[in-house]
């Protein structure tokens, strides 16, 4: 007689069978997943897509199945770590474990809001150096492509995104260094010649740069352990105008090969924006592309139908022979927001209705204002005008107001400089169309863009001009009567209209009510008050 009790048995072979359950539903799980994933058409890398290596690399599914019950606690601990090291400065790995978090807890939102804000903003201000804050920032974009890759047409993170290039790379206490490196990176890679020369010729290089149509906004200046030494980074097409400019110098001259962009390489380090530009200044056909799939949405009009590819909005725009504007890139993301917003009803975390439907006019506004001072840098330093890095509007203006047509200027920098020009009238016409649509779809906004759009109107008329004269420089003798009569008028045209935005948006009803004439009140500035009075007022 058997001494094995029968409830054990049942016991052991419940457990048995359970086990085999388990197993076979992780590998069915498994299979299913795979099979899913296949189906699915490829995404394109979106612009600033980084890779990650080791457990890192697993997808949120399969860090489910390995943690099991465990996943909860293991978040909590990851999530003090995290704020552990930052508080404690120590950035060991933090990466890693800011990638696991994201992992973990797939679906929460505001989980990725943070993380992504934590990388771009709380890091990148721990960070001393500019290319190290840079590169965190940098991180933080990664971090929200990674999770657009796993749940697109997310609006909090696409909405995120678009903040970044915006707030962060556009108008932050770094905002000079890190547009200029965005467009730099945006560029095809390209070999980089650097220099080196005393640090005592460091004006002597940049005076012969200028000369051969380089302005310093164009190359980087790099300190080396030597301090009587000091290296200037210029890219190989770039540094071919200079020639034998520099020989005096006695510079050693070294070309460094383009940097890697193999993001799927374990070994690599996001210390760049990704290329979106191939060798004409053309954007990547992957870039802008259509993508039918998860990333694509069918809206009522194609101005809020997304086609899946991930510059939509800015391929009206190709080429960029200056690079691709951080603000073109926000007014991209913002688009796609929006987008999703009024197709699928849906609202963004961080941005009520009427700011998200704004952000795309604002950002085009700022794109303008970007290739404004960009084209006012490049005519001064056609002219041989030095420009401080940091120079904008209206420091550049005065620099330049008093250029006589005869004045020698270098022709690649007046090309340069019309390109600009160019860029910015068809900005314009753009960003208008966006006001006008947000403030047909949040009426209470009219007065609050009004100044927006009179400032737009202004400075559309002052690069009429502006362009009108250089063109005129050489022209036929009919051309240049043509080019120089019509510049003139929209010269005086372009001074009304700065007299009128002047008045309305920096002039407070008080103010007004003591200034101008009996019966006008500010909002009037812009409409009634005869040009006569304008110059007085």
């Amino acid at each position: 007689m058997s001494n094995v009790d029968p409830t054990n048995q049942r016991s052991s072979l419940g457990r048995v069978g359970l086990i085999a359950g388990v197993v076979a539903s992780l590998i069915g799980a498994s299979i299913v997943r795979d099979w899913s994933q296949n189906s699915l058409p490829t995404n394109t890398s979106t612009p600033a897509s980084g890779g990650q290596a080791g457990l890192a690399s697993l997808d949120s599914f399969a860090m489910g199945l390995l943690l099991g019950g465990f996943k909860g606690p293991l978040v909590m601990a990851m999530w003090m770590n995290i704020e552990g090291q930052k508080t404690r400065r120590d950035y060991d790995d933090i990466d890693t474990r800011i990638n696991l978090v994201r992992l973990l807890q797939p679906e929460f939102d505001d989980v990725h809001l943070f993380q992504i804000g934590n990388k771009a903003y709380n890091l990148s201000v721990q960070l001393t150096s500019l290319p190290a804050k840079y590169a965190a920032v940098l991180e933080g974009l990664d971090y929200a492509a990674a999770v657009n890759r796993e749940r697109p047409l997310n609006i909090n993170i696409i909405a995120k995104t678009g903040d970044i290039y915006f707030q962060k790379l556009g108008e932050s206490t770094e905002q000079i260094y890190y547009r200029a490196r965005v467009r730099d990176d945006s560029l095809a890679p390209s070999p980089v010649v650097q220099y080196t020369v005393a640090s005592t010729d460091r004006q002597a290089f940049q005076d012969a740069a200028l000369r051969a149509g380089i302005d310093p906004s164009q190359y980087a200046v790099q300190q080396n352990l030597d301090p009587a030494r000091i290296s200037f980074l210029i890219r190989k097409s770039l540094a071919e105008r200079i020639g034998e400019g520099v020989e005096s110098l006695s510079p050693e001259v070294v070309t460094r090969p383009p940097r890697s962009t193999n993001i799927q390489d374990p070994r690599f380090r996001r210390f760049a924006h990704d290329p979106l530009l191939d060798e004409s200044g053309n954007l990547l056909a992957a870039l802008i592309t259509p993508v039918p799939g998860p990333g694509a949405l069918k809206g009522p009009s194609p101005d809020i139908t997304l086609d899946g590819s991930p510059l939509q909005f800015i391929k009206e725009f190709s080429p960029f022979p200056q690079g691709v504007s951080t603000y073109a890139l926000a007014y991209n993301a913002f688009k796609k927001a929006d987008a999703i917003r009024q197709v699928r009803g849906v609202r963004a975390a961080e941005f009520p209705p009427r700011v998200l439907s704004s952000r795309g006019a604002v950002a085009l506004r700022f794109w303008a204002q970007e290739e404004f001072n960009l084209a006012r840098r490049f005519e001064a330093a056609a002219a041989g005008i030095p420009q401080p890095i940091d120079a904008e509007f209206p420091e550049m203006e005065l620099r330049t107001s008093d250029l006589p047509l005869s004045a020698a200027m270098n022709p690649e920098l007046v090309r340069d400089a019309l390109h600009c020009y160019d860029r910015i009238l068809q900005i314009i016409p753009l960003a208008q169309q966006e006001y006008v649509a947000h403030v047909a779809r949040f009426n209470q906004d009219r007065a609050l863009f009004r100044p927006h759009l009179g400032w737009l109107t202004a400075l559309e008329t002052m690069i009429t001009a502006d362009r009108d004269f250089l063109l005129a420089r050489n022209a036929t003798v009919m051309q240049k009567d043509m080019l120089l009569a019509r510049s003139r008028a929209n010269y005086v045209k372009a001074r009304e209209m700065m007299y009128r935005y002047g008045l309305y948006w920096f002039v407070n009803e008080e103010l007004a009510k003591i200034t101008f004439p009996p019966g006008l009140t500010r909002g009037d500035a812009a409409d009634r008050m005869s040009a006569e009075l304008l110059p007085e007022v």
